[in-house]
């Protein structure tokens, strides 16, 4: 999910593009295999690809501040976040609708209104299913874009860490109160993003350290974080990865993860947010295709990543960056004409 706002760091892309194909190796050998069970299954099953998930959302909390440290007017936070995600994501919510449909992938199927309903990428809000199952995300990201703006807009992100103690606080009683009680409220986890707040914070933090803001309290925050994760983890599997993604992340921020500076993994970074838009219900499709066609199944499953890294060249390269170029621009020229007053 690349932006130009940081600066092209290249470790944080090639970040990107490791966290998509693990989603992407999840969904096409764990997921597949669930849709059709008496299918021939691949030999290898990416289990912990889920976690990819988990990456990205450490790269917003990482991108999201630091482009709100450098934004002046509210319009160029809104404008850029609005470019960077709705055009491409209405192209996939069509394209990936109009694919189960004529394929009849039937549990993926929409109805007509609930299509509508996606393309506002307010669904879960509204309770309406994703027309994809990886749009869950980006209900979390979009809540964590409208916090952040908040602390923007009431000009209070000098004092991030104080807000980001009582988050992480907050998360930490949410998780023992669920492991006592088995139960905490799902609206107040939801809302405030209680689940992933670490990820989220670490993001943060990795910045402060990275831009050198970082304290004391800044490590401190950091080893809360460490406690949220072993609070809120399924498995050791999950802590494993995830401090192996802290430890990435610490590299990145200290300037020695040059090693990242992979061309493949840039440019799947860079391509990041189309694959992983697209790959799922569309990759699933076509897998079942070579199944029947009798494609064994480790050879189908490298022949969808590489139809799937290619589609999502082909849109980033055609409707992602010239949309996201035009909507800046026309954005651009306004403001030149005549500002845009901050909302």
């Amino acid at each position: 999910m690349s932006d130009e706002s940081t600066a092209r760091l290249q470790p944080l892309d090639a970040i990107r593009g490791i966290a998509a194909m693990m989603v992407v190796l999840f969904h096409y050998t764990v997921n597949y295999s669930k849709a059709f069970p008496l299918a021939d299954h691949p030999s290898f099953v990416v289990s912990w690809g889920y976690l990819g998930v988990n990456f990205f959302f450490m790269v917003s909390g990482f991108v999201i501040f630091m482009t709100l440290c450098k934004t002046i007017n509210s319009w160029d936070f809104v404008v850029s976040r609005f470019s960077r995600l709705y055009p491409v994501y209405w192209f996939a919510v069509l394209a990936t609708a109009a694919v189960v449909s004529l394929y009849g992938l039937t549990y993926a199927v929409r109805t007509p209104q609930e299509i509508l309903v996606n393309l506002t990428m307010l669904q879960s809000f509204m309770h309406v299913r994703n027309v994809d199952s990886v749009y869950w995300t980006l209900t979390y990201e979009l809540l964590f874009y409208g916090w952040m703006f908040l602390l923007f807009r009431l000009n209070r992100l000098a004092q991030i860490e104080r807000f980001l103690a009582a988050w992480l606080l907050l998360a930490a009683a949410s998780h023992i109160v669920t492991l006592l009680y088995g139960y905490f409220p799902w609206k107040i986890t939801f809302s405030l993003l209680l689940q992933y707040a670490h990820l989220f914070a670490a993001g943060i933090l990795f910045y402060l350290i990275y831009s050198g803001k970082a304290n004391r309290v800044t490590y401190a925050l950091l080893g809360l974080c460490v406690v949220d994760q072993l609070l809120a983890a399924d498995s050791w599997i999950e802590d494993a990865f995830v401090f192996g993604f802290f430890a990435t992340f610490a590299l990145v921020a200290t300037g020695k993860a040059g090693f990242l500076n992979v061309r493949a993994l840039t440019y799947l970074g860079s391509i990041s947010y189309s694959l992983y838009l697209l790959h799922d219900y569309t990759g699933i499709v076509l897998l079942d295709i070579l199944r029947r066609a009798g494609v064994p199944a480790d050879l189908r499953v490298a022949m969808v990543i590489v139809v799937a890294v290619a589609l999502a060249a082909l849109v980033s390269h055609f409707i992602e960056r010239p949309a996201l170029r035009a909507i800046r621009q026309r954005y651009k020229t306004r403001m030149t004409k005549s500002p845009v007053p901050s909302p």
